[in-house]
């Protein structure tokens, strides 16, 4: 299946303009008569189930503006109005296929659209039904249009939702769902231990374990407030595991009691809030636990603590909330025997890194780390509620290492490393869970951003890697971009050019497949004014106003900071160029015997070849 086509009448600066998605054919519509056109020179450098289109163009050129549309048109949201006509026009199986939800009750298809070139729909007595292919939608937070109010919706199970990056959660929030990274990424390697053999060898992992990071607990306590740092792991260290266990616990009930009463809907806070909320936190919690790092930490205490909270919430109605963390000595007994506590590996100290009568910093437990044991990546494993609720909370982590490698695990990844493995986890999965017998449109929105350009060369090769071991998939994918990389690997045809909301024809583009980078930039980014940094390039500019202008008399200092300048330039044309106006106007015998110096070593070199 692919997408051929798009029509769309009037959306943010795009109106009454279509966008040809497919390299097979070329489609124009004004409005009443539609045309299509085989491309009789197209090849297709991928399989005959997958497509790809690259949509690129200057910011505000309209391109998530089109994968919103396109989102739009599939769950029935209207774009403008009810009376809205735009359609997509999409193909399988050399059949074409019209669909205008908006249209489709209260127009009869020839009324709506004339199409010539004796190309005929699959359902000439109508419009076609959405489920006939199915969307699936990926983004890197900072593009993510549910975040918009009127995509909520699109966040809801029948919308197949993805986000390439972990959304931040509230500590302790509840939070049932499982297609978090970590379980997707585990449910593809138990099925196919090898899966990721085409990535570098630091993301291939055997076995994981779980892991309770205090210092991101810790995280949660940062502030001016005197109960914060009272609370903090920073005040001591802690050896014996488990004392620092029920020190965890018990925050972790403190934490969760003040999420509960700060988002409480009882009527007593429904009036200037916060105030009464921090009142009464104050009152039933904070005072009733003061001197809290003189107390031992064991059962008693935790006891003594989880009593005032439960007491707390049961008056505002929401002590059930907190039940997960309600635990019997039996119950916590057992979870610190499944875990062993050790010091998180620092960054070595370098020689003179800190200055003389400063000690390097003491460690605390909040550089502590508890661990389950190691298991193997097929292995089921049986959490408890309490393990469950830190999991969905992200303060249980689920950590990957190769078992043959010291200090290679996925938590050791960089930022980029790590998005990466979730950019192709998130698809790979996405994938696995489709039905080989339904068609699917794939949308990514600059999920790029945060990769490094290493990363992003290697993103379509990869993907092909992923859907060659998933066969029998028929997807699309469409992404949008502002990476040289990607563009590179497609064809000119596989791209759709924006500006101003317009798609710019191919003809007008050179070609993008293996193109050098600098191409890409200046032609295919509508970069026109130069691939340089604007602010070298004003500086730049202003040193050539100065030098050519007569009135220019610099002082010493002056003269010596502009000549320093100069020599920093990279482009060595460039350079050159401002070096002869320099010594032109400032030391002409400076510049001659320079180049008598580079005539005698020119001299010198050709004897050699006397």
């Amino acid at each position: 299946m692919e997408l051929v086509y798009l029509w769309v009448e009037d959306y943010k600066n795009i109106h009454r303009q279509g966008f040809n998605f497919s390299p097979r054919f070329n489609c124009h519509y004004d409005g009443e008569t539609f045309t299509i056109d085989e491309n009789k020179d197209f090849v297709s450098i991928f399989p005959e189930n997958i497509n790809v289109t690259a949509i690129v163009g200057e910011n505000g050129s309209g391109k998530s503006s089109i994968l919103e549309v396109l989102s739009s048109l599939y769950m029935n949201v209207y774009i403008n109005s009810k009376e809205d006509k735009s359609f997509t026009i999409y193909r399988d199986e050399k059949q074409f296929y019209l669909y205008c939800d908006n249209a489709k009750e209260t127009i009869k298809i020839d009324k709506f659209i004339n199409i010539v070139n004796n190309t005929k729909l699959a359902n000439p007595d109508g419009f076609s039904h959405r489920a006939d292919y199915k969307i699936s939608y990926f983004s890197n937070c900072l593009t993510d249009m549910t975040n918009k109010k009127q995509f909520e919706l699109f966040k809801s199970p029948v919308y197949d939702f993805h986000n390439g990056s972990k959304p931040i959660k509230q500590l302790m929030k509840d939070n049932k769902n499982l297609a978090d990274f970590e379980q997707k990424f585990s449910n593809i390697l138990k099925d196919d231990s090898s899966f990721f053999h085409f990535l570098d060898e630091n993301l291939l992992f055997d076995s994981f374990r779980y892991e309770i990071h205090i210092s991101e607990l810790e995280a949660y306590l940062a502030g001016d407030n005197p109960f914060y740092q009272e609370l903090s792991f920073r005040k001591e260290n802690i050896e014996d595991k488990e004392k620092l266990f029920y020190r965890f616990l018990i925050v972790l009930l403190i934490n969760e009691t003040e999420n509960l009463i700060f988002n409480s809907s009882d009527e007593k806070f429904n009036q200037n809030r916060p105030k009464p909320m921090e009142d009464f936190f104050k009152t039933e919690v904070t005072d009733k636990t003061t001197d809290f790092s003189t107390k031992d930490y064991d059962f008693t205490y935790y006891a003594e603590i989880k009593k005032i909270c439960i007491d707390s919430l049961i008056k505002i109605n929401e002590n059930e909330k907190i039940s997960s963390l309600v635990l019997d000595k039996e119950q916590i007994k057992k979870i610190i025997d499944s875990y062993s506590i050790e010091s998180k590996i620092k960054k070595p100290i370098q020689n003179n890194e800190y200055e003389i009568g400063n000690e390097p910093p003491k460690e605390t437990s909040a550089d502590k780390i508890f661990k389950s044991k190691d298991f193997k990546l097929t292995e089921k494993i049986n959490l408890n509620d309490f393990e469950k609720e830190l999991l969905g909370s992200n303060i249980l982590e689920i950590n990957f290492f190769d078992s043959r490698k010291t200090n290679c695990n996925f938590l050791f990844l960089s930022t980029g490393e790590q998005e990466y493995l979730k950019i192709l986890t998130n698809v790979t999965y996405s994938i696995k869970r489709l039905s080989t017998e339904k068609k699917y449109l794939f949308l990514f929105d600059e999920i790029e951003i945060s990769l490094h350009p290493n990363w992003q060369k290697k993103l379509i090769s990869n993907m092909d890697s992923i859907l060659k071991k998933l066969k029998k998939r028929n997807i699309h994918f469409v992404l949008t971009s502002h990476s040289p990389f990607l563009l590179s690997d497609l064809p000119k045809e596989n791209v759709i050019f924006l500006k101003d909301g317009k798609q710019v024809e191919g003809t007008e583009k050179k070609q993008t497949f293996g193109a050098n980078i600098h191409t890409l930039l200046s032609d295919g980014f509508f970069m026109n004014d130069g691939l340089m940094g604007e602010f070298a390039k004003q500086t730049i500019n202003k040193i050539i106003a100065d030098l050519k202008n007569d009135n220019y008399k610099p002082q010493k200092e002056e003269k010596e900071r502009v000549l320093k300048i100069i020599q920093t330039i990279g482009e060595p044309f460039l350079k050159q160029k401002l070096l002869d106006l320099y010594y032109k106007k400032f030391d002409k015998e400076a510049r001659k015997k320079e180049l008598e110096k580079e005539k005698a070593r020119i001299e010198e070199e050709l004897k050699k070849y006397d």
